[in-house]
């Protein structure tokens, strides 16, 4: 593939008339098999527009599709170029009175959290049938108020937390296979969704996924800071979630078939739709119960607490559908900003848009991001996270015999479930934050409004 470098200085070419724009500047393009995966899908599928390609392009072996892409695909939409629906970051803030969270506060916090949210599945149901029956038709919508939140946070959610609202008497299992998928992994227990739906809710479900608490560092938009409230007494957990057996069962039931192409209006290709909005409805479903926990334990031990609130929830593995248009949006490893003009007049992110929390690795800065007015040529897609320079499995190779300690920038707690090797989370095997940051705005992708330093993670 032939790339050409545009005025403005990111990346651009043209593969059987489709455009691939690469948001990436050269010392950011990838060294691995991403570009030829780009070559593949545009002359395979029917592309809208532009592939574009984000500035944390890279391809992990267990994906079809490399992180970081966004890409439009008309009247029909490709299991092939997603991974399992609605991966998704999200972030809770909490304010103190106080200038600081003691250790002991953290360590606190940490512990229960690690005990009440799980790594993946659960051996028990921790939900019962009626609310899941509400999870798979609508989302959070039913139960938001009922796990300690407010109707108002609906707007929080992309899609207001539900995909597809679904009739009380319409039979959401009928979208799911009553076989077993063959390529479903070993490691799935089952592939009825009301058997898994109760065990998999408050899951992290990935290695690379975690909790993390994060304090203000400093402001660097302090009008935007103003409207979002950002003090210095202001804390943040961000949260990397995906969403459990439901949602893989209804990937790997649909991958490999039909082409990877579903069309809405007939049989199989409604099935497939519908089964990928009860797995993104029981996605968002799952990091709100995370917020759920998260909300307890913080009113559990902080003493001087004045609030908690949900700040945010973007999902980045995530198909969009825009009906009126029949272009269904793929966004692999893609998190939507929504442009201010997206909410109603009297909402604070009227004059922001969507507030993201963007991270970077283990120990490193993280930012909120905004961009107020959007940018339609990239779908208004930024990257989920500063994205990796080194493929984990190669990592763990490269640092077995690195001190993860000091490769830190910020010396931080660091809370283990104790599953997988945390090698591969050496924060020299990812982008520079701040590189990923100044290309963001250089390509008007988005902008920085506060910078924050990391304080404790709970990883695999």
């Amino acid at each position: 593939m032939r790339l050409n470098k545009s005025p403005q200085g990111h990346y651009t070419a043209e593969i059987d008339g489709t455009e691939i724009v690469l948001y990436l500047t050269e010392d950011l393009l990838p060294l691995d098999d991403s570009l030829e995966k780009l070559e593949y899908m545009a002359r395979t599928f029917d592309v809208d527009r532009r592939i574009i390609g984000l500035p944390d392009l890279h391809f992990k072996i267990k994906n079809f599709v490399p992180s970081g892409m966004t890409i439009p695909v008309r009247n029909y939409f490709s299991p092939q170029l997603l991974g399992p629906n609605n991966d998704g970051m999200g972030s809770l803030r909490f304010r103190i009175k106080g200038e600081s969270l003691s250790e002991e506060i953290i360590d606190a916090l940490f512990t229960r959290l690690k005990k009440r949210i799980a790594m993946f599945r659960r051996d028990d149901d921790i939900v019962g049938q009626d609310v899941l029956e509400l999870v798979f038709r609508s989302g959070v919508r039913d139960i938001i108020s009922d796990w300690g939140f407010q109707a108002e946070d609906l707007l929080k959610f992309e899609d207001q937390g539900c995909v597809h609202e679904f009739a009380v008497d319409e039979d959401v299992s009928a979208f799911f296979p009553d076989e077993r998928p063959e390529s479903l992994p070993e490691f799935v227990p089952g592939h009825d969704i009301y058997k898994r739906g109760g065990k998999c809710i408050g899951v992290l479900d990935g290695t690379s996924h975690f909790i993390e608490l994060f304090q203000l560092d400093r402001n660097m938009n302090d009008q935007q800071a103003d409207i979002l409230d950002v003090t210095e007494r202001d804390y943040f957990f961000l949260i990397h979630a995906g969403a459990g057996d439901i949602c893989i069962t209804s990937h790997r039931a649909y991958l490999g078939r039909n082409d990877n192409k579903y069309y809405p209006g007939t049989e199989e290709g409604d099935r497939a739709l519908n089964s990928f909005a009860v797995a993104g409805n029981y996605g968002h479903a799952n990091r709100l119960y995370i917020y759920k926990v998260l909300k307890e334990v913080i009113e559990e031990c902080v003493p001087d607490l004045v609030s908690v609130e949900i700040f945010s929830d973007v999902p980045h593995d995530y198909i969009e559908y825009q009906e009126d248009s029949a272009i269904f949006i793929h966004r692999k490893g893609a998190a939507k900003l929504f442009p201010g003009g997206y909410y109603p007049e009297d909402h604070s992110w009227r004059q922001t848009g969507t507030p993201y929390l963007f991270p970077s690795c283990v120990g490193g800065d993280a930012y909120i991001i905004t961009n107020v007015d959007g940018n339609d040529e990239s779908f208004n897609t930024v990257s989920h996270g500063a994205g990796r320079l080194i493929r984990k499995d190669r990592a763990i190779d490269l640092f077995r015999d690195s001190n993860l300690n000091e490769t830190m920038k910020h010396k931080i707690k660091l809370f283990r479930y104790g599953v997988d090797q945390i090698e591969g989370q050496n924060p020299l095997a990812f982008k520079d934050i701040d590189t990923i940051m100044q290309t963001f705005q250089d390509f008007n992708l988005a902008y920085p409004v506060s910078k924050l330093k990391p304080l404790a993670s709970l990883k695999a």
